[in-house]
């Protein structure tokens, strides 16, 4: 693993001792505790909407990578974290993180833990109550500072569409292409196949919106509403794609496809007003 300049200088000078995994209950016991009272600080950073703290339990070099295979560096985390707590109206009491079990190495922890959220959040103008539980593998690392977070893989997120999920980690490691080739092979053998949850792949496609991966959203949202031709969300995430490419045209096709399903879509009213104005 290859380390920042400023997380190097943060780590704790210490003996060098065996690489074998620590058993002594008391340094366990030790380990899980801050742990688990940097977990505690976090989330009373969160209730707090203090975008610092909760950053502060986040080493320099943090990373993650998503349920659906999204990688997320430090920088987008931040971004993430200071929009999730700007549309924070109120978190509940039981919101929090369980280590389900702790293994420590030197001074490095792997912690398999159940973070679970019950929040109720701004979406779009609208309050919404957003809850279920995240099991993840995280990797803490032994600072100065004290435990720091420095990577997250999460296992699963609560939802029921694990072949979605499994989808989407074949398009970030694999491609577009592979994931196309994926689905042609399970339609192949059962015609009425739909591996995925529409939610899944346009979340997916909104991430590689949001990281210019363009051409490549457009291709995933292309996927979806093959998938499921009822589905606004996926029409305004393919008209959100050729707006971002250049093409005014078919972006006002598919906004105006995604109204003609559900005439409520806010996004897609707005956005489509705007590419008209855009023509006067």
């Amino acid at each position: 693993m290859k380390l920042s300049a400023f997380a190097l200088m943060l780590l704790t000078a210490a003996p060098s001792v065996s690489s074998a995994a620590q058993t002594d209950p008391a340094r366990v016991a030790q380990v899980r505790q801050s742990i688990q009272s940097q977990m505690s600080a976090e989330m009373t950073a969160e209730r707090n909407r203090n975008a610092q703290s909760v950053l502060a339990t986040k080493s320099p070099d943090f990373a993650a990578t998503m349920a659906d295979g999204a990688p997320m560096n430090r920088a987008e985390m931040e971004t993430a974290t200071k929009a999730r707590l700007t549309a924070l109206v109120t978190l509940a009491d039981d919101a929090g993180a369980t280590i389900d079990s702790l293994t420590v190495q030197n001074h490095e922890a792997t912690v398999y833990a159940t973070r679970h959220d019950d929040r109720t959040a701004t979406v779009d103008g609208q309050s919404v109550h957003l809850t279920g539980d995240t099991r993840q593998r995280e990797s803490w690392t032994e600072t100065n500072s004290g435990w720091l977070l420095r990577r997250v893989d999460v296992l699963s997120d609560g939802s029921t569409d694990a072949d979605g999920q499994a989808l989407g980690r074949v398009i970030w490691t694999d491609g577009v292409a592979a994931a196309k080739a994926k689905v042609a092979a399970e339609r192949q053998a059962d015609p009425g196949a739909v591996p995925f949850a529409a939610a899944t792949l346009n979340h997916v496609g909104q991430d590689l919106l949001e990281r210019g991966r363009t051409k490549d959203a457009i291709a995933v949202y292309q996927m979806v509403v093959k998938a499921y031709p009822a589905d606004a969300d996926a029409f305004a995430g393919l008209a959100d794609g050729f707006a971002k490419d250049g093409d005014k045209g078919l972006a006002m096709q598919f906004y105006s496809r995604a109204l003609s399903i559900n005439p409520q879509h806010a996004a897609a009213s707005q956005k489509l007003a705007h590419l008209q104005g855009q023509g006067r």
